[in-house]
């Protein structure tokens, strides 16, 4: 069989068009006055994983709200910051939420 062409779909497959989330986590956490490195943010994101925690066990656009949430707490629980750690971890969904959504819409 010859082929004419093949096509790849690209973005959001094997590509992303915008950096993965712990260096946009690491970056919004700068930006709120916390001192974290790319690695920091990495390495406690393994360890977040390691839990369990994972997407598949919300499966519905509520129960995602719920795991963000959730995901952002241990993560910054991980990174050992605990101070207003509601307030950060909700800012840090918004904020996913805020730069997923323009990824969809561009």
């Amino acid at each position: 069989m010859q082929y004419d062409a093949i096509f790849f779909d690209f973005g959001e497959t094997l590509e992303f068009d915008s950096p993965p989330i712990p260096e946009g986590v690491t970056k919004l956490l700068q930006n709120m006055g916390f001192k974290v490195s790319v690695e920091d943010v990495y390495q406690a994101r393994d360890r977040v994983h390691q839990t369990g925690l994972s997407t598949r066990d919300y499966p519905t656009p509520e129960q995602m709200e719920r795991y963000w949430l959730i995901y952002f707490k241990c993560l910054l629980k991980e990174l050992a910051i605990t101070n207003k750690l509601e307030r950060c971890a909700i800012r840090l969904k918004e904020e996913f939420r805020y730069v997923t959504a323009m990824r969809q819409t561009s």
